[in-house]
């Protein structure tokens, strides 16, 4: 039973790595598990249009990323 485990678990969120988003490339974002090929290089392309991200709602403007994509990508991105 998962109830049963729970005490057992820690999730350490300093060992997460965030992939800074205004600097990565298409290698570094495809990979990363919730990004498709299409995506990584929309995301790059947006960038290089000057747009710089900010925040998750950012990357909300990429059209190949949907809400639902994001919020998931949300905790592995770094916005600097």
């Amino acid at each position: 039973d998962l109830l049963h485990l729970l005490p057992h678990l820690t999730l350490q969120v300093d060992s997460i790595r965030q992939i800074p988003l205004n600097s990565a490339g298409i290698k570094e974002l495809i990979r990363h598990p919730y990004l498709d090929p299409y995506q990584a290089r929309d995301i790059v392309r947006h960038r290089e249009r000057g747009h710089r991200y900010r925040s998750v709602d950012d990357l909300r403007l990429v059209a190949t990323v949907d809400d639902t994509t994001a919020m998931r990508l949300a905790p592995y991105l770094n916005f600097e």
